[in-house]
């Protein structure tokens, strides 16, 4: 846990001084907790960078920390300004949430320092990872086996943070932005209580979904920041007042989240809408934009093709056969067939031959816990309409609503999760907010189940 917790402050270290100068280059003016965010962003593009030419090992990270060093230099007071902006949140909290910051901080550490329960973790999560420290992006790596296709954007970033030329069990990202959704948790449920804010308090009660996140936390799961730059998108969103920091922070999170999974790619449907919204506000900030996005598609356009020979994999499309090790159709064919898409909760023998009627049976009554959270997700799919319109709330959690609808249900991917969690726990909270602080901890449970 010692080891985690040293890691955690180097982590900080680098991403905090990164995202001081990327926030210096974007003009940004006010600087915070949110840097961080920032920071992470531009270590994973370099990082993606230096693995199309060779190993993220450790003259990448003698590059990374010098730097560092030569970027906190230049920005000692916009750090120190960071560090005691930060110091001074937890000191203006009651005592009571000292206390259950500190604990809850403690058991993210203790649970980091657990071994991961996640079957993808053993299955590709830790291998990608190893490949990126050992060669970078390999020329068909997926031609090994499909799984490395995906090699994720978070699991660039992880090998940076995995440390291979130290030590070999150093894959606790995940933990460290845990500690950052903790602290922004914290700070909501305290603003709430200062302010009276009920959106406040959608988020605050973030801490009441830990039995669900907590076991994302001991592995290198991507599906982990994208749940946690989608909460952060939402949060933005639905702010009355939009200035040009708050666009360009909600802009990077969604291209983050889309670089880290695609099927991310609908949060970028927010900062759009907010720019058509606020466009003389925000004009000034789209030509940078547009040109760091342009960047981070290309690459993600090269990394695929690298791997793959399909420039926008997992989907099938302008397929690069004049590559030499571009995947044979006869795996793609196989590997996204409808059988094997749908094998995980019905026999292939008896797909071809089911109806819509006996899929809905086996994937609501015979899939275990994913069918009970299928129910669950139906439920608030149907219960939020309901409060929303009762209680006429505004037409931004409409906006949110529908979107995910629009992408292809709501349990089709962990992008679909967050929304739903976001929006039915906002919904049972205004059901609930005539009944004690209890009722309300009960239902914003029962909501993040969703």
């Amino acid at each position: 846990m010692i080891l985690i917790l040293l890691s955690w402050c180097y982590i900080f270290f680098t991403a905090v001084t990164f995202g001081i100068a990327f926030s210096k280059v974007m003009r940004i003016q006010l600087l915070d907790s949110t840097t961080t965010i920032f920071g992470l962003f531009s270590i994973t593009v370099l990082g993606t960078l230096w693995a199309f030419f060779g190993p993220i090992g450790i003259i990448f990270h003698s590059i990374l920390l010098t730097l560092s060093v030569l970027f906190w230099h230049k920005n000692k007071d916009a750090f120190t300004a960071i560090w005691q902006h930060t110091v001074s949140k937890i000191k203006s909290y009651p005592l009571p949430f000292k206390i259950l910051l500190a604990v809850s901080s403690f058991l993210i550490l203790a649970q980091s320092a657990a071994l991961p329960f996640i079957i993808d973790n053993e299955s590709y999560y830790i291998q990608t990872i190893k490949w990126l420290n050992e060669y970078g992006l390999v020329k068909g790596l997926a031609n090994l086996h499909l799984f490395f296709g995906q090699t994720s954007g978070w699991h660039i970033t992880q090998s940076v943070y995995s440390f291979s030329f130290l030590y070999d069990r150093f894959n606790d990202l995940n933990g460290f932005c845990m500690l950052l959704l903790n602290f922004f948790a914290f700070e909501s449920l305290h603003a709430y209580l200062t302010k009276g804010n009920r959106l406040d308090l959608v988020f605050g009660l973030l801490p009441l979904a830990y039995a669900f996140l907590f076991q994302f936390i001991s592995s290198p799961s991507p599906d982990f920041p994208v749940y946690v730059f989608g909460f952060l998108v939402f949060s933005v969103y639905l702010q009355k007042d939009v200035n040009r920091d708050s666009f360009i922070f909600i802009s990077i999170l969604a291209l983050f989240a889309f670089f880290i999974k695609v099927t991310a790619v609908i949060l970028l449907l927010f900062p759009f809408i907010l720019l058509i919204r606020n466009f003389k506000v925000l004009k000034s900030t789209v030509l940078p934009l547009l040109t760091i996005s342009f960047g981070v598609v290309l690459l993600f356009v090269l990394k695929n093709s690298m791997l793959t020979g399909y420039p926008l994999f997992p989907l099938l499309c302008f397929r690069l056969s004049e590559l030499d090790y571009t995947v044979p159709n006869i795996i793609m064919d196989f590997f996204f067939s409808k059988s094997m898409l749908n094998s995980f909760y019905i026999d292939n023998s008896l797909f071809a031959s089911a109806s819509l009627t006996d899929l809905m049976k086996h994937y609501f009554l015979h899939n275990g816990m994913a069918g009970y959270i299928g129910i669950l997700s139906v439920m608030m799919l149907l219960i939020t309409p309901i409060v929303i319109i009762r209680n006429r709330f505004s037409k931004h959690l409409w906006i949110i609503y529908f979107a995910f609808i629009a992408l292809g249900g709501c349990f089709a991917s962990v992008l679909h999760s967050t929304a739903f969690m976001f929006i039915s726990r906002f919904s049972l909270y205004c059901c609930c907010s005539r009944f004690s602080f209890q009722a309300n901890v009960g239902f914003g449970l029962f909501g993040y189940m969703a």
